[in-house]
C-alpha cells in the first residue's frame, strides 16, 4: 500500500533526529507538489527515508520544492539509507547540510582515489614486489549512491584481504577512514615473482554488503584488488616467493 501526501506545505520544524518534517520507516510514500521551508534535523532535513533493506521500499518524491532546509550531518533536504527513491521534477534552494547540501545516500562502494576528489572503479597495481613495502601510498574512498566521497565517515576503517591461493599480506592491512579516505603506506603483498592479476579483497566497515548486495549486487559488487607482480631486481635476492633486499 502506497501513502500519498499531496500538496503538503510544511514550514519550520526542528527535531533532534532524522526527518523534522516527515520520516519514512519502512513504508511506501508518494510525495506530490509540496513545499519543505526552513526545516532542520540531524539527517534530512526535511525528510529522511530509513528502511530495512529486507523490507522492499518504494518512495517517491515528485513536483516539490525544498527551500533553506537544514541538515546537521547529512541531506540538507532528503536523506535515505536503503532503497533509492525516484525523485523527479525537484526544485532545491539554498538547503545547507555539513555533507550533501540537498539528497544524501549511503556508502555502497570502494573506489581507488586518484586526486582530491577523483575516483575510479578499477584498481590494479603495477610492478608490486613480493614481500617488501609498497613503493607508493595507495589511496582509496566510500562513494555513496551519487557517486560521493563519504565525508562524514572519520570512524569506520578500510581492510585489504588476500583471498587467492599463493597470496598474502602483511603489515598495514587496516587504516581507519579520514573524511571518507584512507590511504596505505606500510603494506606488503606476497605472491610469486612475476605473477599477473593477483587478487585481493577491499572492505570497509562503513558498508553494509548485505543492503547493498540486495539492492543491487552487481553495481555495488566487491572491490577486488589486482595486482601484477615484478620480478625481484637487482639488488634484491628471491627466497621462495619473497624479494629481500641484499
Amino acid at each position: 500500500m502506497v501513502q500519498k501526501i499531496k500538496d503538503g506545505d510544511l514550514y519550520q520544524s526542528r527535531v533532534e533526529s532524522d526527518g523534522s518534517a516527515i520520516e519514512i520507516l519502512n513504508s511506501n510514500v508518494m510525495i506530490d507538489g509540496s513545499t519543505f521551508i526552513n526545516n532542520t534535523a540531524h539527517n534530512g532535513g526535511a525528510i529522511a527515508i530509513s528502511c530495512n533493506y529486507l523490507t522492499y521500499c518504494n518512495n517517491t518524491i515528485k513536483n516539490s520544492k525544498f527551500t533553506t532546509n537544514v541538515a546537521l550531518s547529512y541531506g540538507g533536504a532528503i536523506k535515505y539509507n536503503s532503497y533509492i527513491p525516484t525523485l523527479q521534477n525537484l526544485i532545491f534552494d539554498n538547503n545547507s547540510a555539513q555533507f550533501s547540501d540537498n539528497v544524501a545516500s549511503y556508502g555502497v562502494k570502494i573506489k581507488q582515489l586518484l586526486g582530491s576528489d577523483q575516483t575510479q572503479d578499477i584498481v590494479k597495481l603495477e610492478n608490486i614486489p613480493s614481500g617488501l613495502k609498497i613503493d607508493q601510498p595507495i589511496s582509496f574512498a566510500v562513494v555513496n549512491v551519487e557517486d560521493k566521497i563519504m565525508l562524514a565517515d572519520s570512524e569506520n576503517s578500510l581492510r585489504i584481504y588476500a583471498i587467492q591461493s599463493g597470496t598474502g599480506i602483511k603489515g598495514q592491512t587496516t587504516v581507519v577512514l579520514e573524511n571518507g579516505t584512507a590511504t596505505f603506506t606500510q603494506t606488503t603483498f606476497i605472491a610469486a615473482p612475476g605473477v599477473a592479476n593477483a587478487r585481493y579483497l577491499l572492505r570497509s566497515s562503513s558498508i553494509n554488503y548485505k543492503a547493498v548486495q540486495v539492492i543491487d549486487s552487481v553495481k555495488y559488487a566487491d572491490q577486488i584488488i589486482r595486482v601484477n607482480f615484478r620480478w625481484c631486481k637487482p639488488g634484491e635476492v628471491q627466497i621462495g616467493s619473497l624479494c629481500y633486499t641484499c
